[in-house]
């Protein structure tokens, strides 16, 4: 137990690799409330400390990296009406399968539920970053490639656009 953290609330990480012995990789927990109120400090204070040996030697994947374009990227936003089983990732996935190679990448950030939606619907709002690394790719290229991405979902997943 470390003294500096909330006796109930903390946690050790710990990792057992495959045939080798559990060893202690980093810590978490919230920080004690009689050390925060000696610091001023007026709410709870989370800390984490996690081994980065960890995931630079236990990593299956190899570090990849991309160079940076010198065009400039653009910027769509895709307002999607999903039924509720539809999870983000799967559509994430979908995207990344069938966007284009154009398609950057692809963030998930909002999600809503309620009226003036159905029962049993949900909109998930998604940011595309569309770019090329030969050319400075036109709205309407940007726009097409959208629609035939919105169409692919449609298709598969059953989306509508908000």
């Amino acid at each position: 137990a470390q003294g500096f953290l909330h006796p109930k609330r903390q946690a050790t990480l710990r990792w057992a690799p495959a045939g080798a012995a559990e060893r202690e990789e980093g810590l978490l927990g919230e920080l004690n409330p009689v050390l925060g109120e000696e610091l001023g400090l007026r709410v709870p204070v989370a800390l984490a400390e996690i081994s980065l040996d960890l995931f630079l030697t236990e990593s299956k994947n190899p570090v990849k990296f991309q160079e940076v374009s010198p065009f400039p990227s653009i910027w769509r936003d895709l307002n999607l009406i999903v039924d509720e089983s539809v999870s983000h990732g799967e559509i994430l996935g979908q995207i990344r399968a069938h966007g284009g190679p154009w398609v950057r990448q692809a963030v998930f950030f909002d999600l809503y539920r309620g009226k003036p939606l159905e029962e049993g619907k949900k909109a998930m709002t998604f940011t595309l970053e569309y770019g090329s690394p030969e050319r400075t790719l036109t709205d309407d290229e940007v726009n097409q490639a959208r629609e035939r991405l919105l169409e692919n979902l449609k298709e598969k997943i059953g989306v509508s656009l908000r």
